[in-house]
């Protein structure tokens, strides 16, 4: 919400917030107790973001409060509402991912687990080949794709850690300095993939980059065949066509 805009010029001198006091008011916060960050050695933290409500809306979510997130790369801190304090929802539900089918093992998994045969009615055995084939693919899933999981959720730990301290001793440098090798690292990762996805040639598994930042097992674990075989075919809809020059949106 922006208070600061006015449409006429009387607007200027007729706006006012000292009612607004009364009509909204912060919605109760966790997580970080500043939303902006200069990201400087000199640093500088204030809560530019909030999130406002009324009476109204406490009336129908009295649960409801935000999450103050470690701001990665930016310089902002991404703002997550919730309208329910620990309420669960149960298991999430299974999705389907396309890159997994330029994998060269995921056809023969799929028709391998479909074949186990169960005993019941049709309608019985279809829903137990349907919820044998899901476990197949997950459990194959983590153990195709673990390095890449395993290393980008490790770095994003790193930073969350780093940034959360940096609020309580803003101008440690050893932690400044950590903040900044978890970004490093993060940034030449997605220019990796960018470099990957920029490449022409054979659908095969290409030798890997060079980089100063990645070291070879970071970069190994960056690049399983599964994943850089979806990137290269074009997995994702429109992934490759439409990806943009500036992929500096995407860390």
């Amino acid at each position: 919400m922006r208070f600061d805009i006015v449409m006429k010029s009387r607007e200027a001198k007729e706006l006012t917030l000292e009612g607004y006091p009364n009509l909204i008011n912060d919605l109760q916060a966790t997580g970080l107790n500043f939303s902006w960050s200069n990201n400087q050695t000199t640093r500088v933290q204030c809560k530019l973001d909030r999130i406002l409500v009324n009476s109204k809306w406490l009336l129908h979510h009295a649960d409801s409060f935000v999450q103050y997130l470690s701001p990665g790369l930016s310089d902002h801190s991404p703002l997550k509402v919730s309208l329910h304090n620990g309420v669960s929802f149960g298991k999430k539900p299974f999705k389907y991912f396309k890159m997994w089918e330029f994998h060269p093992h995921f056809d023969d998994l799929v028709k391998q687990a479909w074949q186990t045969d169960f005993i019941g009615s049709p309608l019985f055995k279809l829903v137990k080949k349907l919820q044998h084939t899901k476990r197949i693919i997950k459990n194959w899933d983590f153990s195709v794709f673990r390095p890449f999981y395993s290393s980008l959720a490790r770095c994003k730990s790193d930073l969350d850690t780093a940034q959360k301290d940096l609020t309580a001793d803003p101008l440690n440098a050893q932690l400044q300095a950590h903040e900044r090798g978890c970004k490093d690292i993060i940034n030449h990762g997605v220019d990796f993939f960018s470099s990957l996805l920029n490449r022409e040639g054979s659908s095969s598994v290409p030798s890997l980059p060079a980089t100063r930042k990645l070291s070879g097992p970071d970069q190994e674990a960056l690049c399983t065949p599964g994943w850089l075989l979806a990137l290269r075919n074009n997995g994702y809809d429109g992934l490759k066509n439409n990806c943009p020059t500036n992929w500096s949106v995407h860390k």
